[in-house]
């Protein structure tokens, strides 16, 4: 698609013209898993019948109605404070929900605040010039809006990239961009550049932008281009790999971050899913493994399984190892991993999770099988978890991250024939009223 230079000069008279953030939804994050999207009520009696966990948290610390709107709601209270308020919150939760299955205490983050492995930053031109804006469009004064939850570095990098597309020269760029994020391993840090404009014009620019990126911005080792010329809410809108469409162009750097956790290494597509609290997510990872005591005589199943996560942290020991997930860049990187590892040990599966999935694609259960899932937030289907439960897994743990989703789950567990042994409610979303629980079943006797 290319612009005749007519085009190029009605974008640049338009470029301060763009609609405010306040216009903008209070959508954000990535459509997989978005921490900090909640449900919330707005008027007291619906709050009262819905008895979210949410509206619990935001009861007990005073926030009214019209403030609950927004990303960060804890970010600038006390982490003691914090941690005691998720506590009574949840165990008053489980008891209005009449589970009758121990809770533990919250695990504590390892990290409360800067923790977030990805961040991002919507661009909004304004009649006074350039923000980059949180993603529901806040800002502060500052023309960078900046979080108690990013990493610092984060914040010095989206303040260099002010600088640098703020240039005169830069504008039609500027005004091509919807979204820019960042994504960061153990060390290493990928910038990508959400434009809804690509042409040559833009293209140009942004390897003018990469050459500054690679002086001034040496800790990122990667940038790209993704095209979303819808300006989806949704950052990384996934849509486009179904569709097979050329969305993507590297501008420099590496095309995976690499993950290490004891003696283990995995592979991140920066267009695929990734724990937004890398430390914690490794701790439950641990936690999984020292619950299943995973032997040679075992088989596991790792379900809505991204990268491989679970299946390298837990399934070293394991005999065989299965993972299945939608997202073909993830289980791509998990393939590569695999070649590491003796062949046929891990098998990775880029398909949608379906009870027909499950009962077709995978080997009859013919040992002892340990059973993983950490879905998105919309949970799993009564006919998924039926389909797991077919095949008699010695033990399951089913991770939550929306936790409302929760006595549905446990009900259709019960009648598949599994009881709760018990709940661990982990802080992977501090600084926000949420918690991931993992929830350990086992076959009834």
């Amino acid at each position: 698609m290319k612009k005749n230079y007519t085009q190029k000069s009605e974008r640049r008279q338009s470029l301060f013209k763009r609609e405010s953030p306040q216009s903008r939804s209070n959508v954000s994050g990535y459509n997989q898993k978005r921490p900090g999207q909640f449900t919330y009520s707005n008027t007291a009696s619906s709050r009262t019948t819905q008895q979210s966990f949410f509206d619990l948290v935001m009861d007990k610390l005073g926030f009214p109605l019209q403030e609950r709107k927004k990303i960060e709601l804890l970010a600038d209270v006390a982490y003691e404070r914090e941690i005691e308020i998720k506590n009574q919150s949840l165990q008053q939760w489980w008891k209005l929900h009449k589970i009758s299955a121990t809770l533990l205490p919250i695990v504590n983050a390892p990290q409360p605040r800067g923790y977030r492995s990805t961040t991002k930053r919507r661009v909004n031109i304004l009649s006074t010039g350039m923000k980059f804006t949180h993603a529901d469009g806040s800002f502060t004064k500052a023309d960078v809006a900046e979080s108690l939850l990013d990493p610092p570095l984060h914040i010095e990098i989206y303040k260099t990239l002010y600088d640098i597309i703020g240039d005169k020269k830069n504008r039609d760029f500027a005004q091509s961009l919807n979204f820019i994020i960042l994504r960061q391993s153990d060390k290493e840090v990928c910038c990508i550049f959400n434009i809804a404009e690509i042409d040559a014009i833009v293209v140009r620019a942004a390897k003018i932008i990469a050459e500054k990126m690679k002086k001034q911005l040496p800790q990122v080792q990667s940038a790209f281009l993704f095209f979303d010329p819808s300006r989806s809410d949704y950052y990384l809108e996934q849509e486009f790999e179904a569709k097979g469409s050329v969305r993507i162009k590297k501008l420099y750097g590496f095309d995976a971050l690499r993950l290490s956790h004891h003696d283990v290494r995995t592979l991140a597509s920066p267009f695929g899913f990734m724990q937004v609290n890398i430390p914690m997510a490794n701790y439950i990872a641990d936690k999984v493994k020292e619950i299943f005591q995973p032997t040679e005589e075992h088989n596991l199943l790792d379900l809505y399984c991204g990268y491989g996560l679970f299946a390298f942290q837990v399934g070293q020991q394991c005999k065989e190892v299965y993972g299945i997930d939608v997202a073909g860049f993830s289980i791509e990187n998990a393939k590569k991993c695999a070649e590491f590892y003796p062949k046929g040990k891990f098998k990775f599966y880029a398909r949608a999770i379906t009870a027909d999935t499950i009962e077709n694609l995978l080997p009859r259960n013919s040992g002892r099988e340990l059973v993983v899932l950490d879905p998105p937030r919309s949970g799993v289907s009564n006919d998924i978890m039926t389909a797991i439960a077919d095949r008699s897994p010695e033990k399951i743990v089913h991770i939550f991250c929306n936790i409302e989703e929760i006595p549905r789950s446990l009900k259709t567990w019960d009648d598949c024939g599994y009881d709760v042994e018990y709940a661990i409610p982990f802080d992977m979303f501090a600084g926000t009223p949420s918690c991931e629980i993992m929830v350990v079943l086992q076959k009834k006797i």
